[in-house]
């Protein structure tokens, strides 16, 4: 039997093979699918990346593979923003091609925000890219047939989405081996740094505990990675303003062993606390997975499909806004879990449970049935 033709399109060469991309076109082949991986950046000149940004020219991405592919295809588009190229490209494809099924997935929904709350600088160079893709995909629902979304919107564009659940590979993730058996309660934030993460809101709420609550307990909060140096900046200044220089850790990026490392001593895994700021009230995100494949309870500041999982009782919740974090309800959240319990035995229970639940196979069911459909 002749296997289905799937065209996996994005805008950038995958390097590492155990990335998020990687991870889904070795899915795709496993579940039985030929597999082309596109990359729309290939044979793209500095030059015309740079014009690309102009307002009304196109050259920024190279679309000619996609003009190749056969009926009775598969295409699925990891969104790179729209522009009066890929409108035309899908629209020749749907008039030559009957049978082709095109999905597009969008990372972040909706993302118009992330580009309005940016830096001065950020919005001057990215204008004319958002101002393409805010005029043309308007024009999508035309030529595509599913979007598919880690929110919970039913219906993005006028195109039928479905809804999925960002997934991990547990081969690729190691469950932490326990090395916090003090008092220390240790929380852990990985992320690549933006104002959505809203990680200054925890900072100031370390900031209140300490300064109002005589009979604190010992709080860490470890910032793993680099970003916005805007960002970065504002945590830096309110560390310095409530004296938090050895309970907040800011130890640039990390990786591997060292990643695993602080990971092991890690109690509490931290997910977005400021998606309300870009516009997001619902969002299925890849850091929360790892921390549960890594065995760590999280709290987050969006909601996420783990609100509609009650008997999951290692997940907490803040609120979504510019509040400061009740670090006292954390420290209660983190007794009602670890008191007088095993630490490796909740680890283990927690990295079960993304397991059965939060696999790249599972999440990535309902996509391949439709394609196979």
């Amino acid at each position: 039997m002749n296997k289905k033709k799937l065209y996996f399109v994005t805008n950038f060469t995958v390097k590492n093979p155990y990335d998020k991309v990687s991870e889904q076109v070795e899915l795709f082949r496993e579940k039985g699918f030929k597999v082309k991986y596109i990359d729309t950046t290939e044979n793209v000149s500095a030059l015309k990346k740079i014009l690309g940004r102009l307002p009304f020219i196109n050259s920024n991405v190279n679309l000619n593979d996609l003009k190749k592919i056969e009926d009775n295809s598969c295409i699925y588009i990891r969104y790179f923003q729209s522009n009066h190229k890929l409108i035309s490209c899908l629209k020749r494809l749907r008039q030559d091609r009957h049978n082709l099924k095109i999905a597009i997935e969008i990372p972040t929904y909706p993302y118009d925000d992330e580009f309005k709350k940016s830096s001065i600088l950020n919005r001057i160079k990215s204008y004319p890219i958002f101002l393409k893709d805010k005029v043309t995909r308007k024009e999508l629902y035309k030529y595509v047939d599913r979007i598919i979304t880690f929110s919970d919107d039913k219906v993005i564009w006028k195109i039928p989405t479905i809804n999925i659940s960002n997934g991990v590979n547990l081969d690729r993730i190691p469950i932490r081996n326990i090395e916090n058996h003090t008092n220390v309660i240790n929380m852990i934030a990985v992320a690549k740094f933006g104002f959505w993460h809203g990680y200054d809101r925890l900072i100031k709420g370390l900031g209140q505990y300490y300064q109002t609550n005589k009979k604190h307990r010992n709080v860490k909060l470890y910032l793993v990675g680099s970003g916005d140096k805007k960002v970065e900046k504002e945590y830096k200044r309110l560390i310095t303003k409530y004296n938090l220089n050895e309970k907040v850790i800011m130890t640039g990026k990390k990786i591997g062993p060292d990643l695993d490392n602080l990971y092991n001593r890690c109690d509490l895994g931290i997910d977005s606390m400021g998606r309300y700021r870009s516009g997001v009230t619902y969002n299925s995100t890849l850091k929360g997975k790892e921390y549960l494949a890594k065995g760590l309870p999280i709290v987050s500041g969006v909601k996420t499909e783990l609100d509609t999982m009650p008997d999951f009782k290692y997940y907490y919740r803040v609120p979504a806004d510019d509040s400061p974090v009740d670090v006292e309800k954390i420290v209660d959240f983190y007794d009602g879990i670890y008191r007088n319990k095993d630490k490796q035995n909740i680890a283990n229970q927690i990295r079960k449970f993304c397991q059965k639940n939060f696999t790249f196979e599972k999440c990535y069911k309902e996509i391949i049935d439709w394609y196979q459909s």
